[in-house]
């Protein structure tokens, strides 16, 4: 009797995990609960949610005169394609630059100059100005290879803070292994951003405003933070709002569409996070 027993009883126990283990509940299913109702003190307005890449104005291209037209092209090509794959950024076309350096506040204008870079971005309504240089490199490359060391230096417009300084061999032949050494340190400078738009099961699912549009893709990490605007005075007496941005947890990318994403909320953050809170991606780890 008693090898029946404990076979019963291993029955009852499978039996009783078989019906626990219901299929797993998806933001599709999660319904919205009270604590999904909290909102962040300052959420987002309407000109907030649109999804807009910023732009970066270029200056001009520093470059030795042993390097031929084509370095340079295809030096500034891998440049062009990091900067708007992974940092998200669009640019100012040619002709609005040439255009606004018609103007006479720029009848000095020098493109090597970060100073002018960046009042001329911030002229045109640009996030960003950028400086290259492009050099011979010293690094030994093999016969019908070349090579080219840039100098990448971006600064924040109107400020004029720099956000981004590089140095770096380009090698004809190495492209694949330097863009996976500068995507790191292009996502940490240039986040993708945006807000909360809802959350599901107490906070246990997210939707953000980000999509495929943005670069959004599944298991990409973004932090979530709270959002305090303040008054501040300057010195001449006036008054500007400053945003001040407080770290309150994290969320994993699930399911992107187009416009928008859904991801999970780190679990012990969910009772912190709020809808209309702001999310910034954290760079993908090598």
């Amino acid at each position: 009797m008693g090898a029946y027993r404990k076979l019963f009883v291993l029955l009852v126990m499978v039996g009783g995990l078989i019906g626990c283990s219901g299929p797993k509940v998806t933001f599709r299913e999660a319904a919205v609960l009270p604590g999904d109702q909290k909102e962040a003190p300052y959420p987002p307005q309407p000109k907030d949610l649109l999804s807009v890449q910023p732009f970066v104005v270029f200056g001009s291209v520093q470059m030795d005169t042993a390097l031929s037209a084509s370095h340079k092209d295809l030096s500034m090509s891998f440049l062009r394609s990091m900067l708007q794959e992974e940092g998200s950024l669009q640019f100012i076309q040619e002709r609005r630059i040439q255009t606004a350096l018609q103007r006479p506040e720029f009848q000095n204008y020098s493109g090597t100059s970060p100073k002018d870079v960046v009042a001329l971005a911030t002229h045109l309504r640009a996030k960003y100005a950028a400086v290259v240089q492009i050099i011979p490199s010293r690094e030994k490359v093999e016969d019908g290879e070349w090579a080219t060391y840039m100098t990448l230096e971006i600064y924040q417009s109107p400020s004029g803070n720099k956000i981004f300084n590089q140095s770096f061999d380009f090698v004809s032949s190495k492209t694949k292994e330097l863009w996976e050494k500068l995507k790191p340190e292009m996502q940490d400078a240039f986040p993708l951003r945006g807000f909360i738009s809802e959350t599901r099961n107490n906070r246990t699912f997210a939707r953000i405003s980000l999509g495929k549009a943005d670069g959004v893709k599944p298991k990409r990490l973004f932090g979530i933070f709270r959002r305090d605007i303040q008054a501040v005075t300057k010195e001449d007496g006036s008054t500007v709002r400053r945003t001040i941005y407080s770290s309150v947890g994290q969320l994993e990318i699930t399911d992107v569409m187009e416009r928008e994403s859904w991801g999970t909320i780190r679990e012990r953050d969910r009772g912190k996070v709020l809808k209309g809170d702001a999310v910034f991606s954290k760079a993908e780890q090598r």
